[in-house]
């Protein structure tokens, strides 16, 4: 399978699957990955008030 690699296509790609890409990725994982970022978040002892950045957050699904 060829895919164009043009910048807008992949722009447009991305705003297409933008509103449902963390139910999608949830979904195919069967919610591994939400289990993982928690999991990370209890071993690094975060607290609910502690300043936090998350210089690669993706979709930032997670923050809070």
């Amino acid at each position: 399978m060829k895919f164009n690699k043009n910048p807008e296509n992949i722009k447009n790609m991305f705003n297409l699957i933008s509103e449902k890409y963390d139910f999608v990725n949830n979904l195919m994982s069967l919610g591994t990955q939400y289990k993982i970022k928690k999991d990370c978040v209890k071993r690094l002892g975060i607290k609910s008030m502690d300043n936090i950045l998350d210089l690669c957050c993706g979709t930032g699904d997670f923050c809070e």
